[in-house]
This record gives C-alpha cells, sequence and structure tokens, in this order.
C-alpha cells in the first residue's frame, strides 16, 4: 500500500471583511429583537440577545488563526491536538468557490450527527492533497447547505 505525509499552513476559516455597514446592521437587527423581548417581558432572552451581539462584533472582527494540517493515510491532525481517522470519513468534496489563495476541502463523516469539516489548502498543494484523499475516500459533488449560502451572504 502507496503512504502519504502531506503537510501544510492554512486559516481555520475564511475571513470575509465587514464593512460599518454590516457592524451598523447587527447593532440595528439586535437592538430590535431586545426591544421585542423587553416588551415581552422576557428578560433572560433580552440578556440572550445582548450576549450575542457583544460575540457577534468580537468574532466578527476576529482574523483567523494560520494553522497547520498534516494529512497522512491513518488520518488527518488539525492543529497540535486534533486528530480524525480517515475511516471516520465516508466522503469529500471540493468547495466549488473561487478563493484567491485557497481551496475548500469538504470532508463528510461517516456519522450523519457530526457536522462536514471545511479545510483550506493551498492552491498549489490541492492536487497532491486530492490525490491521497482519492486512495482512501469517495469523491463527491457538494452543494452548499441553506447554512452555508448564509454564513457566506451574511459575510460570516
Amino acid at each position: 500500500m502507496e503512504t502519504f505525509h502531506l503537510s501544510w499552513s492554512a486559516p481555520e476559516y475564511e475571513h470575509r471583511p465587514k464593512g460599518m455597514g454590516w457592524y451598523w446592521g447587527t447593532i440595528l437587527l439586535a437592538l430590535a429583537i431586545l426591544s421585542l423581548a423587553i416588551w415581552q417581558k422576557n428578560f433572560l432572552f433580552a440578556a440572550f440577545i445582548v450576549l450575542a451581539e457583544i460575540l457577534t462584533l468580537t468574532w466578527g472582527e476576529r482574523p483567523p488563526k494560520l494553522l497547520d494540517f498534516t494529512l497522512t493515510e491513518k488520518g488527518l491532525t488539525i492543529g497540535e491536538n486534533t486528530f480524525y481517522p480517515l475511516d471516520n470519513f465516508k466522503s469529500f468534496s471540493v468547495e466549488q468557490d473561487d478563493h484567491e489563495n485557497w481551496a475548500g476541502i469538504v470532508l463528510f463523516f461517516e456519522s450523519h450527527l457530526r457536522p462536514s469539516i471545511l479545510v483550506h489548502t493551498p492552491h498549489s498543494e490541492t492536487e497532491e492533497i486530492l490525490k491521497a484523499l482519492r486512495k482512501k475516500l469517495k469523491e463527491v459533488n457538494w452543494e452548499p447547505s441553506l447554512l452555508d449560502t448564509l454564513e457566506r451572504f451574511l459575510r460570516f
């Protein structure tokens, strides 16, 4: 059996720059929902809205960390502490969106209860990584879910 050991660095997620309009939009939406919660005297929900807006503003600004990835015939290692055996995955797909610096590979778990993983790869190494994955997993066509489309639309 042919072995492989591939390593690369990539951001943990795609950072989508946001303008001042995005921040004001989230604040206005949060204020509208907060007003509704207070009018309904649902103070626990109101506290949740305030906390959610603080996290949205904080996470929306945060740049992604650069992570180290290693792919071997045994599995995928992300960073220093996360390992996924390739036996846990049933298939993979290439994300169809054109990114300037990165290609996206979506890995689907055997268990339907676990969400898929999107791994960014440098364009220069993507074909070699796909070749290695094809030795162990089935390649499938992937259509973005409603949540994926909404996330991209909201620039989050």
